[in-house]
């Protein structure tokens, strides 16, 4: 598929995505350790990943919406017939 937002021709969302799943992953890590030991320090871990994560995941929205709404061309098979059209 044709990304539309591009570095240096390389695709932006792409790039991203690493960030918020590293996030929710490093979330899951520390609720884990936490609920092993009971150290408030992994909660606090836990938690502060855990908004990374959603602020990475709303970052990496911004680009993927823009390929969505502008990468996928009209009479390509994965765009649905009932999408709205641009003018």
């Amino acid at each position: 598929m044709y990304s539309k937002a591009t570095i240096a021709g390389h695709p932006v969302h792409p790039m991203l995505i690493a960030y918020p799943v590293a996030g929710y992953t490093g979330t899951l890590v520390g609720f884990a350790v936490y609920a092993a030991n009971g150290q408030q320090f992994w909660l606090n871990f836990a938690v502060a990943l855990n908004i990374a994560g959603v602020g990475g995941a709303l970052l990496a929205a911004l680009p993927g919406f823009a390929d969505l709404a502008f990468g996928i061309p009209r009479t390509s098979r994965p765009r649905p017939s009932n999408w709205p059209t641009r003018a």
